[in-house]
C-alpha cells in the first residue's frame, strides 16, 4: 500500500502539495467559515487558513486491545505481528472473526506449537482464488475481485446497505456452493443459512484446520489465570504462551473540538461506524461547512476512495452542487441504522459494486459499458470509471483484467488453487501394474498428507510435505508395510507445482492443462487418470529423466467449489529395468 501511494503522488501531485512529517494537533472553524489549522513538526508548531478541509486520517488509527488482567503470557495486536520467529514453538491463540484473525492463524499454523482460535461468530472463509462456476468440478478459477465484482448477477446496481432476510439466505447459499459444509471441517465454522455472517480470506485457514493444525474455539475471553483462558462457553484454554488480538483498531479524531465530534455522533467504542455522515463524505452541520471525509469507513477500497475524492473536489470548486439538507439527513439516518444493526454487519459498506456505482452517478458519470463481453461477465474495476478512458495506462489495466479472464478459460491460477486444496490428509488406493519380474504388480493402500511445513529450521517461506503411509500387498500375497514422502511448492511466476523427493533434488513440474490442449509424447490413452473423466476435472502433466529411467506423470482433479473432491495421479515408468504403470485414487 505504501508503494501504490508512493507511486500515485509521484504521478498525480506536485511535490509542494504534500507534507512529509506535519501532525494535525488542532482545527477550528472560523467565523468567516475559513479553516484554521494548527500542525507540528519537529522545528515547531504553525498554522495555515484554509477554504477547504478534506479528512483523510485513516479509520485504523489506533490498534485496540482489551483488557485481559490476570495473563502471564504476552499479548500483543495482530498488527504488530512482522515475522513467524515470534511464534516458534508457540501455543499461540488467536483472538477474532474477522481478516485478520483467520489470515493470521492461517499463516502462523505452519510454525507455531499450537493455534487456537477465539470466535464469537461463525464466517466462510474464501482462498485468493475462486471458482466461476462453482458447481463445475472443471471450474475456471479466477482472483476473487474479478468472480465477486461482477454486475451481470446483479438485480439494481445502487448500494445494498442494509440486506432483506431473502438477500442473506440468497448470498449464504452462493456461498455454500463455493465452501460448501464448513461445519463438517469444524462445528464452530458452520454458518446458519438465515445469518448475515462474516468472511475471510485465507489460502490455509480451512485446511489447517481440517488437519489439526488450527482448533477454532466459539465463544469470548472471559477471564484469565495466569497461562490459562476461560471462555463465555464454559471451555478452557489450559496453557497459552501468546495472545494475538486481531479485535480492530479505535479512530481518532483528536484535533475536532468536543462540538464537532458530538456533531459527528462520534463513539470510540463503536469500531464499525464511529461516526455518522452522509455517503461518509459530507455532514449537514454548520460546524462542519466545507469538510469533507476520505476513506473513513471501516473497508476503504483504493476505487471508492479515487472517485469520493473526485466528488469532494468537484463539490468544492462549484461544478456540482452540495447535496441538500434534506438528502443528507436521510442519509444520516440511514447511518444511524446501520450502526444499531444488530448483530452488526461486518463492514457497513462492503458492496463495492453498489458504491462504485453510486459515486460514480453522484458524479454524472454513465454506467461504464462491459468491456469483456466474450466472457459473459461484467467485472467492476477501478479503470472502468477513468475520466482518461483513451489514456494508455488505462487500457492497459482494462487489457490485463481481459487477459486474465481470458487465461482462466485456458487453466491459468487452477495451479494455485490445487495448490491451497490440497492441505490435509486423504486416504489413498493405488494399483501398480508391473510388466517385469523383478517389480510385482499389487495394491496399496493407506493414508497421504499434505502437510503446510517451513522449508526448513529457520526459513520463513514454506510448502506441502507428502507422505504416504501404508500398505503394500503384491498379486501372489505378499504384504509390505511402505512409505513415500515428497515436497510441493507453487511458483506463481510459471504458474506451476513444484514436485520435489524429500533429499530436496528435483521430481517433475506439475503443468495444469487448458481444457483443449494436447498432452505431448508419452500420453496414448490407455493409462492416463482422466480417460472417461476429462469433462470432470482438470488435467495436469509432468516429466521427470532419471537415468536410465523415464517417468511420466499424469494428474487429474476434480473440485468442488474451492475444495478438490477427487484427484488422481497416475506414473508410467519405462526403463531397462522398470516397466510399470502406478495408478493413484485420493480421497478424503
Amino acid at each position: 500500500m505504501g508503494s501504490y501511494l508512493s507511486d500515485y503522488a509521484q504521478k498525480h501531485l506536485e511535490g509542494s502539495i504534500i507534507s512529509y512529517d506535519h501532525r494535525v494537533t488542532n482545527v477550528s472553524q472560523t467565523e468567516s467559515g475559513v479553516w484554521n489549522v494548527s500542525w507540528s513538526t519537529s522545528a515547531g508548531t504553525s498554522e495555515g487558513l484554509f477554504n477547504y478541509l478534506i479528512v483523510a486520517s485513516g479509520f485504523f488509527s489506533e490498534p485496540f486491545i482489551p483488557p485481559l488482567a490476570g495473563f502471564s503470557g504476552e499479548i500483543i495486536h495482530s498488527s504488530a505481528y512482522q515475522d513467524p520467529v515470534l511464534v516458534r514453538d508457540k501455543d499461540v491463540v488467536v483472538v477474532g472473526d474477522s481478516f485478520s484473525a483467520v489470515e493470521l492463524a492461517g499463516e502462523i499454523s505452519a510454525f507455531a506449537k499450537s493455534v487456537k482460535h477465539i470466535h464469537s461468530r461463525p464466517f466462510w472463509i474464501f482462498p485468493k482464488y475462486l471458482p466461476l462456476q462453482p458447481l463445475n468440478p472443471k471450474s475456471p478459477f479466477a482472483p476473487m475481485d474479478l468472480v465477486f465484482y461482477d454486475r451481470s448477477k446483479r438485480e439494481g446496481l445502487s448500494e445494498r446497505t442494509l440486506p432483506t432476510d431473502e438477500q442473506v439466505r440468497s448470498r449464504n447459499a452462493y456461498f455454500r456452493t463455493l465452501c460448501d459444509d464448513q461445519g463438517s471441517i469444524a462445528p464452530s465454522l458452520e454458518v446458519p443459512s438465515d445469518r448475515s455472517a462474516f468472511v475471510a480470506v485465507s489460502d490455509y485457514y480451512t485446511n489447517a484446520v481440517r488437519c489439526g493444525a488450527i482448533e477454532p474455539i466459539l465463544g469470548r475471553i472471559e477471564s484469565c489465570q495466569e497461562s490459562k483462558l476461560l471462555l463465555s462457553s464454559g471451555a478452557t484454554i489450559t496453557s497459552a504462551d501468546l495472545l494475538i488480538m486481531a479485535t480492530g483498531f479505535t479512530t481518532r479524531l483528536p484535533f475536532f473540538s468536543a462540538a464537532v465530534l458530538s456533531a459527528l455522533a462520534y463513539n470510540p467504542a463503536d469500531r464499525r461506524t464511529p461516526i455518522i455522515l452522509y455517503q461518509n463524505t459530507f455532514h449537514p452541520s454548520p460546524l462542519l461547512k466545507n469538510v469533507a471525509f476520505i476513506g473513513m469507513y471501516r473497508g476503504p477500497y483504493m476505487g471508492v476512495v479515487e472517485l469520493r475524492a473526485r466528488l469532494a473536489a468537484r463539490t468544492f470548486v462549484g461544478s456540482l452542487p452540495f447535496p441538500s439538507l434534506k438528502e443528507q439527513q436521510a442519509g444520516l439516518e440511514q447511518e444511524e441504522e446501520i450502526r444499531s444493526r444488530n448483530p452488526p454487519l461486518q463492514f457497513p459498506h462492503s458492496d463495492y459494486v453498489g458504491l462504485m456505482h453510486d459515486v460514480a452517478s453522484a458524479l454524472g458519470q454513465e454506467d461504464p459499458k462491459t468491456v469483456w463481453p466474450s466472457q459473459n461477465t461484467d467485472v467492476v474495476t477501478p479503470a472502468l470509471f477513468s475520466t482518461c478512458a483513451e489514456s494508455i495506462p488505462v487500457n492497459q489495466l482494462l487489457s490485463e483484467v481481459r487477459d486474465d479472464l481470458d487465461a482462466a478459460q485456458r487453466g491459468k491460477f487452477v495451479a494455485a488453487a490445487i495448490y491451497s486444496a490440497l492441505q490435509g490428509r486423504w486416504q489413498i488406493r493405488r494399483r501398480l501394474i508391473s510388466k517385469t519380474y523383478n517389480l510385482p504388480s499389487g495394491t496399496f493402500t493407506g493414508e497421504a498428507s499434505f502437510l503446510r511445513k517451513p522449508i526448513d529450521a529457520k526459513s520463513d517461506d514454506c510448502e506441502l510435505k507428502y507422505l504416504e503411509v501404508g500398505q503394500l500387498k503384491t498379486d501372489s500375497g505378499v504384504e509390505l508395510e511402505a512409505r513415500r514422502a515428497y515436497r510441493y511448492r507453487y511458483e506463481p511466476a510459471r504458474d506451476v507445482v513444484e514436485v520435489l523427493f524429500d533429499d530436496l533434488t528435483h521430481f517433475h513440474s506439475m503443468k495444469v492443462l487448458s481444457p483443449e490442449e494436447a498432452p505431448g509424447e508419452g500420453f496414448d490413452g490407455s493409462w492416463e487418470p482422466w480417460e472417461g473423466r476429462e469433462s470432470a476435472g482438470w488435467r495436469a502433466v509432468g516429466t521427470h529423466w532419471c537415468s536410465p529411467d523415464d517417468y511420466t506423470a499424469a494428474y487429474w482433479f476434480a473440485f468442488k467449489g474451492i475444495h478438490i473432491e477427487e484427484f488422481r495421479i497416475s506414473y508410467k515408468v519405462k526403463g531397462p529395468m522398470k516397466d510399470y504403470v502406478a495408478s493413484a485414487c485420493y480421497t478424503r
